[in-house]
């Protein structure tokens, strides 16, 4: 083989290698990339995995921490329940107490009146029988005012004496007059806060018919708020020995209102919707105890806790 010949040869060899190195070269950059590649996401991953992890960690502290929130207010809102029940039952007993006395003694001021009416009437039908004219029905009308004075004094029922010389309508004359001088100073009483209503609001009076003024004495007004401001007082002190997170509604409020908004998902899955109101209940039925709307002049709405158990209840 001649000289020409094997450098044809050696010439075409390394040409071969050469081509070999650059393919290799061309894979060794494409791994290289690629192993480059890979390194970000990782860093990537990693930086991502950190940040799940201190979320995370956030979470099971927040979550740790509300649920003894949780536990601690469900066995002190678990004590109270049946202190805020007896309060209850008294204001209610109290209530009824109340409107059972107005009831009755209504009933026994309209028989009152009833009787002096028929009283009235009988002694002016006894007067016009013996004729008619204008001397006779000025007549009736005299005995008939004679009769219902009488009436109402008392003075109409004689004296009844029972096998023992006791006079059984003694007691009967002395609660006419006693019931007939009460409905004089109620009605006095209530002309005198009608005038003073009429004087702050000019021609608008506020008088409202039924109320305490027209149907209590002094007495029984001063008796009924005594014994309400006697339970208004215990139930502000039912909360009274628990620190503030868990006495006041605004408070609890805020702590379930920040729960939401930062874990919405488990406050869902928690059915906190419906678990609110029983957390509520509690504070509002206190705030109730001091709603008395038949006897004053008291806007649901204004009254602060049950303004934060509806704002709760909407958000919840």
């Amino acid at each position: 083989m001649s000289l020409s010949q094997h450098s044809d040869v050696a010439t075409r060899a390394l040409q071969e290698s050469l081509q070999r190195l650059r393919e290799t070269h061309g894979r060794t950059k494409a791994d290289l990339h690629r192993a480059d590649e890979n390194l970000s996401a990782s860093l990537m991953n990693i930086t991502v995995l950190e940040k799940s992890l201190a979320s995370a960690g956030e979470k099971y502290v927040f979550m740790q921490k509300f649920r003894d929130f949780i536990a601690v207010i469900c066995e002190f809102l678990k004590d109270k329940a049946p202190y805020i029940e007896e309060l209850e039952e008294q204001m209610q007993r109290l209530h009824e107490e109340r409107a059972t006395a107005i009831v009755e003694r209504r009933a026994a001021d309209d028989a009152d009146e009833i009787a002096v009416v028929e009283t009235a009437i009988n002694a002016a039908k006894l007067v016009l029988s013996k004729g008619a004219g204008t001397a006779t029905a000025a007549a009736a009308a005299a005995a008939a005012q004679t009769a219902a004075a009488a009436a109402r004094e008392g003075s109409n029922l004689p004296p009844q004496l029972d096998e023992f010389g006791r006079d059984v309508n003694l007691q009967k004359r002395t609660d006419l007059k006693r019931r007939d001088e009460a409905r004089k100073q109620r009605r006095a009483r209530a002309a005198s806060k009608k005038a003073a209503s009429f004087a702050a609001n000019g021609n608008s009076s506020q008088h409202i018919e039924g109320e305490s003024s027209s149907d209590e004495s002094d007495s029984d007004c001063r008796a009924y708020q005594s014994s309400r401001d006697e339970l208004l007082q215990t139930a502000d002190q039912i909360f009274s020995d628990a620190a503030e997170e868990y006495s006041k509604l605004s408070i609890v409020k805020e702590r379930f209102e920040g729960w939401k908004k930062l874990f919405s998902s488990t406050y869902r899955d928690a059915y906190m919707s419906l678990s609110a109101p029983a957390i509520f209940s509690p504070y509002v039925r206190l705030e109730l105890l001091k709603w008395d709307p038949l006897y004053e002049d008291a806007d649901l709405n204004n009254m602060q806790c049950a303004r934060f158990a509806i704002q709760a209840y909407s958000a919840f």
